[in-house]
């Protein structure tokens, strides 16, 4: 097994790490636009083999959304000026993952085998599948506290890859090997527009979508009812290499894919605030991670909270939360991340440790009890547990 690297911006700064033979001149870059409400940003990491011209590349998550619900579809084509970024029709995810093949290697490609990948989502395709459901179960219960009840219908949650053939407009003969972790739900609103005209009517139109539910294909794409499609990929990767070095650079291939992730700390930090914005807009984070002492000083300093969330991003000593308890005495809680990955390996994050710590603080300092939150920033149990000390 090849050495784990970190892939870096041209800042320095990490953003995944993956395993890669010598020989690969490796990069990333981060690139924090909107792309989707639910992508908040997303990286790229590339390697290049300048002796062989392979060259592997990751890109983290990518989401469109594409609406089937007449009155959303005319309310956006009368904002024909407004670009979405996020908003396309809906094509399979065969064709998806071809696309990105073709637009990466600038290539016509011919499809000549498929396979399940690898990944670490692959490799662990049940919390694969419960973290996704996890984050939309969280939204579909902010709208049926809101009054407008959500439903799924169908769900595609898939790791495969597949091997297309090319030739280069040097003439080269290539090979490209796509792959990709998508995900995809389609949802759709129970509720009938009748209801407004009158509530048995309304009724009536509820029972008409729920037996068409029931009946509707089963096919992901295909659902009815169906309001919207979610769909896009958790992480897309792609080799490309010139014929006659496929079997060598396949096996580097085969290295990077299931150890690729994202620099866990950054992905967990960028999430949490997400999340936590979402459930109340009034909550204030940090531009960046607070990575010393200082920096903590520095950011509190103009802060009048009536309540802290207190996260350890990674392991940090006690003096961390000294700092908080000595400045404030508003209620407190306390938030321990869950590694993202367990692989027998390094801790990504070692959160836990750090809380340890940061527990024993609070209680030096303060006989009042204080919340403790344990999870990812998509898990539901984490989103309510914290509305719920919120409100």
């Amino acid at each position: 097994m090849s050495e784990i690297k970190d892939f870096r911006d041209q800042n320095g700064n990490i953003l995944a790490h993956a395993a890669i033979a010598d020989g690969y001149t490796i990069g990333g870059s981060l690139n924090d636009g909107f792309q989707h409400e639910n992508v908040p940003f997303f990286i790229t990491a590339h390697a290049v083999n300048n002796q062989t011209n392979a060259m592997i590349i990751a890109l983290s998550d990518e989401k469109f959304t594409t609406y089937k619900n007449a009155m959303i579809k005319m309310t956006l084509k009368a904002m024909a000026d407004v670009k979405w970024n996020s908003i396309r029709d809906f094509i399979e995810p065969e064709d998806y993952l071809q696309q990105f093949a073709e637009a990466m290697s600038q290539m016509k490609l011919t499809v000549v085998g498929e396979a399940d990948m690898p990944s670490v989502c692959g490799a662990n395709p049940q919390q694969t599948y419960q973290e996704f459901m996890s984050f939309y179960q969280a939204a579909f219960d902010r709208d049926a506290q809101l009054g407008t009840e959500t439903r799924a219908n169908n769900v595609l949650v898939r790791s495969f890859m597949r091997r297309y053939e090319g030739t280069a407009k040097s003439g080269v003969k290539c090979t490209v090997v796509a792959g990709m972790d998508y995900n995809g739900i389609e949802y759709y609103s129970p509720q009938s527009i009748l209801s407004a005209i009158n509530p048995l009517a309304g009724l009536f139109g509820q029972a008409v979508k729920e037996k068409e539910a029931e009946k509707g294909s089963k096919q992901f794409g295909q659902g009815s009812p169906c309001d919207g499609i979610d769909w896009g990929a958790k992480n897309k990767f792609l080799l490309l290499c010139p014929k006659e070095y496929e079997k060598e650079a396949f096996r580097d291939f085969m290295e990077f894919v299931p150890t690729f992730h994202m620099e866990s700390a950054q992905d967990a930090f960028i999430r949490s605030c997400t999340v936590l914005k979402a459930l109340d807009p009034r909550f204030v984070c940090p531009e960046e991670k607070l990575l010393s002492i200082d920096a903590l000083k520095a950011y509190l300093e103009p802060l009048q909270p009536d309540l802290i969330v207190f996260q350890n991003l990674t392991f940090a000593n006690a003096a961390y939360m000294s700092e908080v308890v000595r400045k404030f005495d508003c209620p407190t809680v306390l938030w321990t991340l869950r590694e993202p990955v367990i692989d027998g390996g390094r801790l990504r994050l070692n959160s836990l440790t750090g809380a340890y710590s940061a527990a024993n603080t609070i209680k030096q300092f303060r006989k009042e009890p204080f919340e403790y939150v344990y999870g990812s920033p998509d898990e539901d149990k984490v989103q309510k547990r914290i509305r719920a000390v919120v409100r």
